[in-house]
């Protein structure tokens, strides 16, 4: 026990990895695992342990750590792990070998040339300060190359941890603590447990994760991936040759495995820490196992015996207990081998805080362990306890067995009801019940009963007390916990106090106060809120003041100070005194109307009038019959009365309106085409009807008393005059208009024509059967009673000719005379040209097509703008026509003078945009020989040959001064005339 505490009083140890039993390896390092522990604020001291093969290199001094963030890679860095100075494991000295063997049998640690491989176990520590805070710190080791093995690739040993110190400052990682197996063997059922355990008691998930290899601080992380075997390695069932029979338990950590492949197999686990849900980080641990295929030991069998628990229970492989009770059970451990020697170890100290276990018969084939523990209030969950048993018996092939076992270990949390809570009158409440099963809930007596709960055999009950109750509920899961039952206490609020209002008859328009007469608990106040807020004077108070206008159903929610409601509704009920539903009417006179009318039967009625003579049936009636016996519109007034209430009136407009009388003209006759005026009559006089003569054909105006009347076809007509107003009041009379047709047999046998502006054309009446014609408009017209009149319109005209036959009978017709505009070409009478000149025709016109003659020294004969170049003097006539065929011509004559003519203008001035050089001016063909100017001293300072060149006032690129300059000009004209001037310039500036 002694050396089993020493080794379990530093929490940080990494026990490692089955060792590889090789001859000599470059790597020194067979396997371990990184774990930190919190010194203080920011400050975490860190641990690397590693197993060195005596057969390899000698242990370095040292070993670098990486510490790198993912909040601030700039501040990422590395510290020195130095070799531990202190006492390791079970107080030896570091790199104290470890007895993986028998004495009789010593491995290499202790003769370099044994074929037993040995091992010693080297820590290295150091202490950082970590520079922020941050969701995701890793620390990480990295030992290079990694040691062979039959599942994985070639790469470096990695090992790594986890840490959110943003979230969990002062925070020390899980630790291994059960001591290493070195070997397993072939073929043999194997349980592995690391040991896993938290100081701060943290929840802790163990999975299988595939070995990592990394080659520094500055490199990615690789998976080493799985060699090929059979079956297919994979990390489920089969990450090392197990034949698929390989299983881990998350919760415990515990492997239970057969191996089938002898040889080196590694094994890579993370475990992730927990505290109330929230991830913190994970610890890893790399292990290498060496099966062995030559091995004679029988493994021991543990059994827990049932009988020896005392406050708790066994089943499924499980021993429960519970807080603030002692729980005590004891194992036996028993070899089938007579010759094996058992001792075991555990981990209740640093698991179980407080327990102690005994073993009894150590040192034998069988030895007996008993565990004792009273686990506190704190202690609640599962646990668990791992015993590591060792065989030293020292069978073939020399080297002691070590075997674990694992028997969990679960406290039961108090039963716990929740929650207490207060509530108001007639409010539910959702119950639960947590830390044990089967539950059964009841009320206590003097409370609301258990028809107050929804169900009481279940963990959520919901409760509705209607008074303040205490519930119990019993969890019935096991018999041996003393803590198995909890109450809850569900408070009730009483209800606001008030006296509650019923139906309020109330007069219409008229204030009334609602007082609801609240008691509040002294001290204690209520506060109030009426919906609709409508005709209310405040709807916050208490009392408020309604003036409704019509019925109203108030709901008053009164609230305690305690948020309990309570309601009331109130309808206020206004005499409906009366309504004149009718609207304002008119009706014919002689009529009777009943009013519609809506009322309130508690009311008396009286209807009164301001026509001076109108009969009402039953004047105290709601709805009389009224005949009102003059013309006109007048007022009628109901007004209701009730006893306290101010009277209710209403009012209805009549008008009574006259039946008309209507008389028209006697019987017509009209010739076709005509017309004659009505003469009719409508009485009573002086009052507007509204006129309507149907068919409404043939009218001036069909709504008018006296309209004109058109005889636009022939036949009988039955005319109908109807008078009325607006409220129906009507009467209509018959005219009966004969329309025969006339004898006239006009003929205008001119047809529409088109003429062009100053023509005349000659109109044509055929004069048989007529006694006479009449034109009109009488202007533009030769004679506006001819038969065959010539007419000469300036403009587009209608002419209409009225005939008159011999009975009299009117008609007339038209014709319509179009003009198009006169064709207008007006051209110069001459124009005077110099030999080789031409001249471009531009006539004033509106024609479009154009013929030009004669055809000589013309460009073009038949377009508007030709351009002449005569040789001799001609006359050129043109003519042209409109697109409406509008026809003119003109003439132009075109003079030829004899000769061409050329000269030099006396000044000029270079410094204007008007005049900027001097050149000869010309007109007619001329060829320039020689134009040059000299300056006073005789200097020739231009010359050209080209009629468009002149001087702009420089010599050799420099502005010469104002003076005065000589010209000499040589040319010959058209017709080879030489010509020869000279004469003075005057250059300004």
């Amino acid at each position: 026990m002694t050396r089993t505490r020493a080794f379990l009083f530093v929490h940080l140890i990494i026990l490692s990895v089955i060792f590889l039993p090789r001859a000599v390896y470059a790597n020194h390092c067979a396997g371990g695992e990184l774990v930190y522990q919190w010194v203080s604020d920011s400050t975490y001291r860190f641990y690397f342990k590693c197993y060195r093969d005596c057969g390899a290199a000698a242990a370095p001094a040292t070993q670098e750590m990486c510490l790198v963030n993912s909040c601030a890679p700039s501040l990422n860095f590395s510290i020195t792990l130095s070799k531990s100075a202190s006492p390791v494991s079970y107080g030896n000295p570091n790199g104290t070998p470890l007895n993986s063997v028998c004495s009789s049998y010593p491995g290499k640690c202790q003769n370099p040339s044994s074929a037993i491989p040995g091992y010693e176990e080297w820590w290295y520590t150091g202490q950082a300060t970590l520079p922020i805070r941050c969701t995701g710190w890793t620390f990480s080791v990295f030992v290079s190359p990694r040691l062979a093995s039959n599942n994985i690739g070639t790469g470096n040993f990695y090992i790594d941890a986890t840490f959110d110190n943003l979230n969990f400052q002062g925070n020390s990682s899980p630790v291994f603590n059960t001591p290493p197996i070195p070997y397993t063997c072939l073929n043999q059922n194997i349980n592995y447990n690391f040991g896993a355990a938290d100081k701060n008691q943290d929840s802790l998930v163990t999975e299988l994760i595939q070995p990592r290899s990394s080659a520094g601080c500055s490199t990615s992380v690789a998976t080493l991936m799985f060699a090929p075997g059979t079956p297919a390695y994979n990390m489920f069932t089969n990450p090392i040759q197990t034949g698929n029979t390989f299983s881990l338990v998350s919760k415990t950590g515990n492997m239970n495995f057969t191996p089938t492949l002898s040889g080196p197999s590694t094994i890579a686990l993370r475990v992730k820490e927990y505290r109330n849900g929230r991830f913190i980080g994970t610890v890893m641990r790399d292990v290498q196992l060496n099966v062995l295929s030559a091995c004679s030991n029988i493994p021991p069998i543990l059994t827990v015996s049932g009988s020896s628990i005392i406050g708790g229970a066994y089943a499924a492989g499980q021993v429960s207990g519970c807080p603030e009770q002692p729980l005590n059970f004891c194992f036996d451990i028993k070899s089938s081998n007579a010759a094996s020697v058992l001792l075991a170890t555990d981990n209740h100290a640093t698991v179980f805080p407080l327990s102690a276990v005994t073993y009894t018969n150590v040192a034998h084939d069988s030895i007996r362990g008993c565990y004792q523990w009273a686990p506190t209030i704190n202690d609640t969950g599962l646990r668990t306890f791992v015993i590591v048993v060792r065989d030293s018996s020292c069978t073939s092939p020399g080297i002691i067995n070590y075997y674990h076992y694992t028997i969990p270990i679960y406290i039961w949390p108090p039963t716990r009801a929740y929650k207490d809570t207060s509530i108001c009158p007639g409010a539910s409440v959702q119950l639960a019940a947590v830390n044990g099963g089967s539950y059964v809930w009841y009320a206590v007596a003097g409370g609301a009963g258990n028809s107050s709960l929804s169900c009481t055999a279940c963990p959520s009950p919901v409760a509705t007390p209607n008074i303040t109750t205490s519930y119990v509920v019993v969890s019935n899961v096991n018999s041996y916990c003393s803590n198995n039952t909890a109450s809850v206490l569900i408070t009730v609020f009483p209800p606001p106090a008030f006296t509650p209002l019923s139906t309020i008859v109330a007069c219409p328009r008229s204030p009334r106060q609602l007082d609801l007469q609240p008691v509040p608990p002294t001290g204690s106040t209520y506060r109030y809120k009426w919906t609709p807020p409508t005709y209310l004077s405040n709807d916050t108070i208490y009392n408020p003041v309604t003036t409704p206008y019509n019925d109203v159903t108030y709901i008053a929610t009164i609230t305690t100070e305690k948020n309990c409601k309570a309601y009331d509704t109130i309808l206020v009920d206004i005499l409906n005194g009366a309504n004149i539903h009718s609207t304002d009417t008119t009706i014919c006179y002689g009529q009777v109307i009943k009013p519609t009318v809506t009322h309130d039967s508690r009311y008396s009625f009286n209807w009164t009038t301001n026509s001076p003579s109108s009969t009402i049936s039953f004047p105290n009636f709601a709805s009389p019959s009224i005949q009102p016996n003059v013309l006109g519109k007048y007022m009628y007034v109901l007004t209701a009365s009730f006893p306290g209430c101010a009277d209710t009136t209403d009012t209805i407009m009549i008008e009574a309106q006259p039946v008309p009388d209507v008389k028209v003209s006697d019987d017509r006759r009209l010739c076709f085409g005509d017309t004659m005026h009505l003469v009719d009559t409508v009485t009573p006089s002086g009052y507007t009807f509204k006129l309507r003569w149907s068919p409404g054909k043939g009218f001036s105006d069909s709504t008018v008393l006296n309209p004109v009347y058109y005889g636009g076809q022939t036949g009988i007509f039955k005319l109908k005059l109807t008078a009325s107003t607006s409220a129906g009041c009507a009467d209509s009379n018959f005219v009966t208009v004969i329309v025969g047709k006339p004898t006239l047999a006009l003929n205008l046998m001119s047809k529409d024509t088109t003429i062009c502006g100053g023509d005349t054309v000659r109109l044509n009446v055929n004069p048989n059967g007529l006694s006479g014609v009449v034109w009109q408009p009488a202007f533009t017209i030769s004679d506006d009673s001819s038969y065959t009149p010539d007419v000469y319109p300036g403009a587009t005209t209608n002419y209409k000719v009225r005939a008159t036959d011999t009975s009299g009978c009117l008609d007339s017709q038209y014709v319509k005379i179009t003009v198009k505009p006169e064709a207008i070409i007006n051209l110069p009478d001459s124009v005077h040209i110099y030999p080789g000149e031409s001249y471009e025709m531009s006539p004033e016109t509106n024609c479009l097509f154009f013929t030009w003659s004669p055809g000589f020294w013309i460009s073009n004969s038949g377009i508007q703008n030709p351009v002449v170049t005569p040789e001799k003097s001609i006359r050129y006539t043109v003519n042209a026509h409109t697109e409406f065929g509008c026809a003119a011509s003109d003439t132009i004559d075109v003079f030829l003078l004899p000769e061409s003519i050329i000269d030099v203008p006396n000044a000029f001035t270079p410094t204007e945009k008007i005049n900027p050089v001097i050149s000869p001016v010309y007109r007619g063909k001329v060829v320039l020989k020689s134009f040059a100017i000299y300056n006073r001293w005789g200097k020739k300072v231009f010359e050209t040959n080209d009629l468009n060149n002149g001087w702009d006032g420089t010599y050799n690129g420099e502005k010469q001064p104002t003076e005065v300059y000589i010209y000499t000009l040589e040319a010959i004209t058209y017709k080879g005339n030489k010509i020869f001037k000279q004469g003075n310039i005057t250059l300004l500036r």
